[in-house]
């Protein structure tokens, strides 16, 4: 007849595999990480930079500045704004999935420190 009892994974290969799942998900979030900091930086980057352009402009010109201009008060709420619409209507997931991608590939500078934190961590149940 036949073998009725389904043969078992090996462990060794099923620890390993959740290792390198562990190891991706940990890859992925940090590129992630750094991909939406680097948009958010293009934002503010941008909204403070016109900003600056314009109380300059003003002081160049002779003006006086409000001084509710100082704090940037006018420019945050329609900054946050234009985020959360281009994040809701336009293709802000896909430029961030690219980076995403473009970091995955080409930075591998952001993965060393949690790559030598693992293979120390290896390195220590080795020696046990």
């Amino acid at each position: 007849m036949g073998n009725y009892l389904p043969k078992l994974p090996d462990p060794n290969a099923m620890a390993r595999a959740q290792k390198e799942n562990m190891e991706r998900q940990q890859r992925m979030m940090m590129a992630s990480q750094v991909a939406l900091t680097r948009d958010r930086l293009n934002w503010m980057g941008a909204g403070y930079g016109i900003a600056l352009s314009g109380v300059l402009a003003a002081r160049i010109r002779g003006h006086t500045i409000p001084a509710a201009a100082y704090p940037g008060l006018f420019l945050i709420f329609p900054l946050i704004l234009g985020y959360q619409i281009d994040l809701a209507y336009f293709n802000k997931a896909d430029r961030i999935r690219k980076e995403v991608d473009k970091i995955l590939e080409t930075e591998n500078q952001w993965f060393a420190v949690a790559e030598r934190k693992a293979r120390e961590r290896d390195a220590a149940k080795a020696k046990k």
